[in-house]
């Protein structure tokens, strides 16, 4: 009986033994991913709620700068003549009235004295219409005599108004002229304000009339040249706004739809439309520049998160809603959610969530594991 009991006791003993050995079940993991206090400051995280933001509906087009005729002009001179001297270079902002080329020749000598021997014809015909107005009232002269004289004098009236419009054109002086007092060359000044783009001419060169010397373009008014299908013109409006990026520049600009043309191009099938910049802050924009644009032509309000406030996995989007906080650590719930739009980096949220608060900015430093 004894060795009975002792035997019984021994197998509870190493029974014991053995289930004290046997290793401990895991404890099922939470779910919430915790964030200690100091990792939340060194990764600038901010929470708040869930906010509506703007989601637009746009069009993408491609453009140019260019300028309206307006702010555009063509240098030229109304007479034949030779290039003396070229006193800008492309590329140089110029001045209204600023000297950009001093030309010269036969022709200007020869202006300038068919307007001198007009200006002296035109005072013998006035003085001679004058004598014979007189005899008129006198009854001695008769009526075909006072006739000739008026339409001598009127008929050189015309040549001589003629020959100061050019003089003057030129910017001399119809006064010295008249005198004899005659210039072998004069300046070709700026008609606007603007920036040198083209020059045609160099020095001793001779030009004709229909020859333009150079091209002034003032960039500081330029406006984007848009081509649109003729699909999408039900969708435009004067006054959309319109964002747009210039190739070789960072920045993005806001420009708004100034004009809309409505006449289709039979090649291309596309249409032009013009915006204006409503800021540019002095940069350095070009005409002819190659620009990238998005027409907004409708918008709606809709739950929104920053792209920074979600982490992405394979296709799915996860937001961090706030579980609990303590002293020392903030504890989050993985949320996926279904995003639609992304537009400047701003995520739509098709899921109505939950009012809740969540996180709005340093998710890069979680984990999804």
């Amino acid at each position: 009986m004894k060795a009975f009991i002792s035997i019984v006791f021994i197998g509870t003993v190493l029974f014991w033994v053995s289930c004290t050995n046997q290793p401990i079940p895991d404890q099922p993991k939470s779910d919430l991913i915790e964030i200690s206090e100091a990792q939340f400051k060194a990764a600038q995280m901010e929470l708040g709620p869930i906010k509506q933001q703007k989601f637009n509906q746009a069009l993408h087009v491609n453009g140019v700068l260019t300028s309206l005729p307006s702010n555009s002009a063509v240098v030229g001179i109304p007479i034949s003549c030779s290039v003396i001297d070229v006193k800008c270079m492309v590329g140089q902002r110029v001045s209204k009235g600023q000297i950009l080329f001093t030309v010269g020749g036969h022709a200007l000598i020869e202006l300038q004295e068919n307007y001198a021997q007009a200006a002296a014809q035109l005072m013998r015909l006035k003085a001679e219409y004058d004598r014979v107005l007189v005899l008129y009232n006198d009854k001695v002269a008769t009526a075909k005599e006072l006739m000739v004289a008026e339409s001598a004098y009127k008929a050189q009236l015309a040549g001589f108004s003629s020959y100061k419009l050019k003089v003057a054109s030129l910017g001399l002086n119809p006064s010295s002229i008249e005198n004899g007092d005659f210039v072998t060359q004069v300046p070709v000044v700026a008609p606007i304000s603007g920036s040198i783009t083209t020059i045609n001419v160099s020095i001793g060169q001779y030009i004709e009339p229909h020859v333009f010397l150079a091209e002034i373009v003032n960039r500081d008014a330029l406006v984007v040249k848009l081509s649109v299908f003729e699909k999408d013109l039900q969708y435009l409006a004067l006054g959309q706004l319109v964002r747009l990026k210039v190739f070789g520049n960072g920045n993005s600009f806001q420009a708004k739809l100034i004009a809309i043309n409505h006449s289709v191009d039979p090649a291309s099938r596309m249409l032009d439309c013009y915006a204006g910049f409503t800021r540019v802050d002095g940069q350095m924009l070009v005409n002819n520049q190659f620009v990238e644009a998005e027409i907004t032509i409708d918008s709606v309000l809709a739950p929104a998160l920053f792209l920074d406030a979600m982490l992405k996995e394979d296709t799915v989007y996860y937001m961090f809603s706030l579980a609990s906080k303590t002293a020392s650590a903030y504890f989050f719930n993985k949320v996926p959610v279904r995003v639609g739009r992304i537009q400047h980096g701003v995520a739509e949220l098709l899921d109505k969530p939950a009012d809740s608060v969540v996180l709005l900015k340093g998710a890069y430093s979680l984990s999804l594991e």
